[in-house]
């Protein structure tokens, strides 16, 4: 009896993308400490076999033949990805790597071949192998040549819309359907398949069509944000080497990235970024965002205006389209649903138009973090925000996780540039005192902190944990599991 199939490609679909500091671009990753699992790759995995789908890896990985890592490192790499997906129950039946490039400088690994992405060999191979029905089975991929290799073979096709990817997709390949990310993908495959299982609404389109569209919250792409990232990284010098904090790698992409990555895809397209020390480098690094998914705009500082002053000095900017805008704290890395908290923010505003903020904030007891506690939120038994506490990291009450949702009216309250403003220290307590209301919005994930070397090596493990795979100083090939059958 012919069996359906899911063929995956792997980087960017169910692992992370490295940014290679060389060229700037985002790569597959080149070493272990560089490799993360995506959020939610491996339940999805795990769904599609429990749908009785067998599962397939079709990657290109031409690091080895381009000369720019060892083969036993791609080795090293591809037994973790097995391992982790292992550790939660999914069994790859067969990973199908190519390790050639056309233009490569290893002899036996340059010059054409026939397992390289778009040729169809991998997907014939599974077919003749493990008897894969290729018209009832799936290609998943983030680039056109994962596309154009379903298509070719004869099966359906889904493409994930990693902004990371995004220069590596012209639109010349029609995909079956598109997705945000792996568990969109699998939903959307599933209920394409007849397993009842029903899609995640993603982009304008579905939301006005799928009944999870108010869970997950509104639109967000026309929202106006502002992230910080001028302070001067004085507490976690000694760990940068007095680089610039938002650069600072987490998990093998730097902290900035991260968030912008986590806002694009939340639905966040164009955001203000301001800056005052050593400018240039967070520039160079970021460029105009397009690596991320979003449209970076810079705002200079000279002097440093502070968390409320430097929103003060783009009033004009962040309250052009109405509404409520959002401000984010650059240096600390987040993952938590945005479209949710937004949502939440405008409901509690349109009941109560003194509501003229939210606070995101975290419990120590309960969400993972790294020990770094910001100031402390005060807040009665309906959220509503009572008081702030700052330099008192064991005062009781939840923690600031560094995000804000915020009304025009608020900026009110906040002086002209020159003067430097804080939001904690002036503002909010500013804006509570004249009787306006501002909420606490616990959040469903984390906000990790990293301002000490402690703190920095703990957000590494948190990190990784969450996704799936052990700590970096725990990597060991040697103990990685070895059933799985792969393709070199």
């Amino acid at each position: 009896m012919a069996q359906r199939a899911v063929f995956l490609d792997r980087d960017g679909v169910i692992n992370e993308l490295a940014l290679n500091p060389k060229t700037g671009e985002w790569e597959s990753p080149h070493s272990l400490a560089g490799l993360s699992m995506l959020p939610g790759a491996v339940d999805a995995l795990r769904r599609l076999q429990e749908a009785d789908f067998l599962l397939f890896i079709v990657s290109n990985q031409p690091s080895y033949a381009k000369g720019k890592v060892g083969l036993d490192v791609l080795k090293a790499i591809a037994a973790e990805v097995d391992r982790a997906l292992r550790a939660g129950g999914v069994r790859i039946t067969e990973a199908y790597y190519c390790h050639h490039h056309p233009q490569g400088i290893v002899p036996g690994f340059s010059g054409p071949c026939g397992c390289r992405k778009p040729g169809t060999q991998s997907l014939t191979d599974a077919r003749d192998r493990y008897r894969v029905d290729l018209a009832q089975s799936w290609f998943v991929g983030d680039q056109e040549t994962d596309i154009e290799c379903g298509r070719r073979a004869g099966c359906r096709t889904v493409m994930i819309a990693n902004p990371l990817s995004a220069p590596k997709r012209s639109g010349r390949e029609k995909p079956t359907l598109t997705a945000e990310n792996l568990p969109d993908a699998v939903a959307r495959l599933l209920a394409a398949s007849g397993t009842g299982f029903q899609p995640v609404a993603t982009g304008r389109d579905a939301r006005a069509t799928s009944p999870l569209a108010d869970a997950r919250g509104p639109d967000l792409c026309s929202m106006k944000c502002l992230v910080l990232a001028a302070g001067m990284s004085t507490r976690i010098a000694a760990l940068t080497g007095g680089a610039p904090k938002p650069l600072t790698p987490v998990a093998g992409v730097p902290v900035l990235h991260r968030n912008l990555l986590w806002l694009a895809r939340n639905g966040i397209r164009e955001m203000y970024i301001n800056l005052h020390y050593r400018a240039d480098e967070i520039k160079a690094s970021v460029a105009d965002g397009a690596a991320c998914g979003v449209k970076v705009t810079w705002s200079e500082e000279d002097p440093i205006l502070g968390t409320a002053g430097a929103a003060k000095k783009l009033e004009r900017e962040l309250t052009a389209e109405g509404g409520p805008f959002l401000l984010v704290y650059g240096d600390n890395v987040f993952d938590f649903d945005l479209r949710r908290m937004v949502a939440d923010h405008k409901a509690r505003h349109a009941r109560d138009p003194s509501v003229l903020g939210t606070i995101a904030v975290f419990d120590m007891a309960k969400n993972l973090h790294t020990g770094i506690a910001g100031g402390r939120v005060a807040n009665d038994p309906a959220g509503r925000i009572t008081g702030f506490v700052e330099g008192q990291p064991d005062a009781p009450g939840y923690v600031n996780a560094a995000c804000y949702v915020l009304e025009s009216a608020v900026l009110q309250y906040v002086p002209p540039p020159p003067q430097a403003t804080d939001w904690m220290r002036e503002t909010f307590p500013r804006m509570l005192a004249a009787g306006q209301h501002m909420r606490a919005y616990l959040i469903e994930g984390y906000c990790l902190g990293i301002d000490t070397p402690e703190s920095y090596r703990r957000a590494q493990e948190v990190l990784r944990a969450s996704q799936g795979r052990r700590p970096a100083s725990n990597d060991d090939p040697r103990h990685a599991n070895t059933n799985s059958v792969m393709h070199w």
